[in-house]
């Protein structure tokens, strides 16, 4: 039987008339809660007007447990048992997913087990949530699209540069030898000369031009393999990365070190592959640089491998974290260095080029130190 009011509650249950968590309905009515008490087993045996907005029952019967979808009446009890007195539970409300604040407490006073409930509809705040994060998925999808779209054409606008430049800067005056060698050498057979070393110049001339020739066009073709999807080598990009920051490194007195014999190959763009290094490099100079004066700071890499995973630790003695701030570490616009000087999306956009080559990323704390694991399929990659 559901109580419809507090009195008649009281009446069945005269022993609960000095809890004070019951003498304030009129206070709760005020707000767009739902305050009800229920046995363990979730019968309803009081309700105020709200519970039947949240709830609509028609029966003098009801069990909330049969209507919350999650979480499970188990795992609430159980987490009674730890004093954990807030849920977020879902329901379904005419076939459409609701999602509330439930607050339990056991009431004292009484042999039985009931228990007080109040619980508030916060179904617009998780649409909003969800619309938020399905935003924030969006723009970080494009971020990272775009940010390959800047390196891709930072690639070819450098490409075009040095066409140009071998264009109009060597190749033209290459034409222009190759012209007058052949001007040369129509004067010399017209005029009959026969000279012994002016014609070993000219070979030497003739030589050289082809020789350059053929050593543009292989530059040529090198650049524009550097912006097609091939195998790469990874040892050989990180040894690369590390060539733009030594000079920066050794200037901030950072120790590199890059343990391993190991190496492997991943088919992709090698400036993709040397985005994700780059990232980490910074990464690990802002950590380090929160060092105290005289400190030694040490930058590790190490390479190894399992029966199914090609394995890269990145470990530096820099700050670490707190276990809070590792859960969101790998949020878009999330930072711990301050959003002045950081837009947070440094790791972000590494997961997201690890998620295109079939790889993951992933953060450990361990004894208040912390490092980054990057894990390759085998069955995605190459070995050497």
């Amino acid at each position: 039987m559901i109580s419809k009011t507090l009195d008649e509650f009281l009446n069945n249950y005269p022993e609960m008339k000095d809890s004070d968590f019951l003498n304030t309905p009129e206070f709760l009515e005020n707000f767009d809660l739902a305050f009800f008490v229920i046995n363990r087993e979730g019968e309803l045996l009081f309700a105020n007007q709200k519970t039947s907005n949240f709830f609509p029952y028609t029966t003098d019967e009801f069990n909330i447990f049969e209507k919350i979808i999650s979480p499970t009446r188990s795992d609430i009890f159980e987490s009674l048992d730890y004093d954990v007195h807030f849920f977020e539970v879902a329901w379904k409300k005419q076939d459409v997913r609701r999602y509330g604040e439930l607050n339990i407490k056991k009431l004292s006073g009484t042999d039985k087990s009931l228990y007080a409930c109040s619980l508030r509809d916060i179904t617009h705040r998780k649409n909003n949530e969800a619309q938020r994060s399905l935003l924030h998925k969006e723009v970080i999808e494009e971020l990272s699209q775009l940010n390959k779209q800047i390196y891709q054409t930072s690639e070819t606008i450098t490409i075009g540069k040095v066409n140009y430049a071998l264009n109009h800067l060597i190749v033209n005056n290459l034409k222009d030898v190759n012209i007058s060698y052949n001007n040369i050498m129509n004067k010399i057979i017209e005029l009959s000369i026969d000279n012994d070393e002016i014609m070993h110049e000219l070979m030497n001339i003739k030589t050289n031009c082809n020789d350059m020739q053929l050593g543009i066009q292989k530059f040529q073709d090198s650049a524009k393999r550097d912006n097609q999807v091939q195998l790469v080598d990874v040892k050989s990009t990180i040894k690369s990365v590390y060539g733009y920051f030594e000079s920066y490194l050794a200037d901030k007195r950072i120790n590199f070190i890059l343990e391993s014999d190991l190496r492997f190959k991943i088919k992709t763009q090698p400036i993709a592959l040397e985005n994700i290094f780059v990232h980490l490099f910074d990464n690990a100079i802002d950590s380090l640089e929160m060092c105290p004066s005289g400190e030694i700071k040490n930058f590790k890499i190490k390479m190894f491998e399992d029966s199914n995973h090609y394995q890269i630790i990145v470990q530096d003695n820099g700050e670490s974290i707190s276990e809070k701030e590792s859960y969101r570490i790998f949020e878009a616009y999330y930072s711990t260095k301050g959003k002045d000087t950081h837009l947070g999306l440094g790791l972000t956009l590494i997961r997201n080029f690890m998620h295109d080559l079939g790889g993951e990323i992933y953060l450990h704390l361990e004894n208040g130190s912390k490092y980054f694991q990057l894990s390759f399929p085998k069955d995605e990659i190459s070995s050497n």
